[in-house]
């Protein structure tokens, strides 16, 4: 016989994103649960269950109806329908229990920094835990309460803490678009960066972040589209000398324009055309006007659109031919 325990007093269930449900003696069982799985985008850990009256027989009955499903060890769903999106990552964080939280690439994702494709879900841990199986992947570090946040109800890395995780995995490049998505965003802290680096000895990401910082300390600038940072890769395999980015440039009368690319010693710009920002034609004759003030400043301007970007090789080559025809003696 399978055990349902109804409670005798209101209950408070805890989320694991620190939200507090309150369900009175009243409520059925099975409502405490989609509750619970509601605020969890439909995931719940096996203490949940308990706290919502179900006893370990009941849960085991339960699974074999096919009224809940295992997701991981101690970790469930109510019936068959799919997870959401985020639910996979709640269910990452579940499974590891109090401190865990989505790290690295995983919790990149869930702030909106870079897209993730992969089947696994990165989670760190306070203890000696390793990855359950292929879809889980734990990693140990002891994190402050202010290297930890709760986005859309699921305990997350910060976004600094982040970057420097993220910053172990993948390139430089990479590297400074997570620090350019973040700056769109808003939510780029340079200053707890540093901090970060300042005190993450040991850290694999540390080398590889503290040389992006410094890169944007002396200037070097972030990429804005997924265009530009195509342009930006073509120009870097032709051997040209980097350019800065999103630069900023003074036309006089206190006005200045900004540049996708701008190699100023030679006064070119390259704009990236991406064709959901250029194809009015108001748009059209604003960048006619913005190209024509730059020319009386003294500034060519070239622009490449998606279509042109189809062949990367030959912007880069076509960049390539300004640049030595600006530089060359004049006869």
């Amino acid at each position: 016989m399978s055990s349902i325990t109804k409670p005798r007093a209101t209950t408070e269930l805890l989320t694991i994103g620190g939200r507090r449900l309150a369900l009175g003696p009243e409520t059925p069982v099975d409502a405490r649960i989609a509750a619970v799985a509601e605020a969890q985008y439909g995931a719940l850990s096996l203490s949940q269950l308990r706290a919502c009256g179900l006893g370990p027989s009941a849960v085991r009955s339960r699974v074999a109806r096919g009224q809940l499903r295992k997701l991981h060890r101690a970790v469930f769903a109510p019936g068959h329908r799919r997870l959401p999106s985020k639910g996979p990552l709640a269910a990452a964080v579940l499974a590891y229990g109090a401190g865990a939280v989505l790290s690295h690439r995983s919790a990149a994702a869930l702030h909106g920094l870079l897209r993730d494709n992969r089947a696994t879900v990165d989670v760190t841990v306070t203890g000696a835990e390793r990855s359950r199986a292929g879809r889980l992947r734990a990693h140990r570090a002891r994190l402050s309460s202010s290297e930890v946040t709760v986005v859309a109800g699921i305990p997350t890395t910060t976004v600094a803490r982040t970057i420097l995780d993220c910053a172990a995995e993948i390139d430089t490049r990479a590297v400074e678009r997570l620090c350019a998505e973040a700056e769109l965003a808003r939510v780029f802290d340079r200053a707890q960066l540093v901090r970060l680096v300042r005190r993450g000895t040991g850290h694999h990401g540390t080398k590889r972040l503290r040389a992006v910082l410094e890169e944007l300390e002396h200037g070097a600038s972030l990429t804005e589209t997924d265009l530009e940072e195509l342009l930006l890769g073509a120009f870097r395999s032709a051997g040209l000398p980097d350019p800065e980015c999103q630069a900023e440039i003074p036309l006089g009368g206190g006005t200045h324009v900004r540049a996708d690319f701008l190699w100023r010693a030679e006064r070119l710009v390259v704009e990236a055309d991406g064709r959901r920002f250029h194809d009015r034609v108001q748009a059209y004759r604003s960048d006619r006007a913005r190209d024509l003030a730059l020319l009386r400043a003294g500034y060519s301007t070239v622009r490449f659109s998606d279509l042109d970007a189809r062949d990367p090789a030959r912007c880069a080559a076509a960049v390539a031919e300004l640049l030595r025809a600006r530089t060359a003696p004049e006869r």
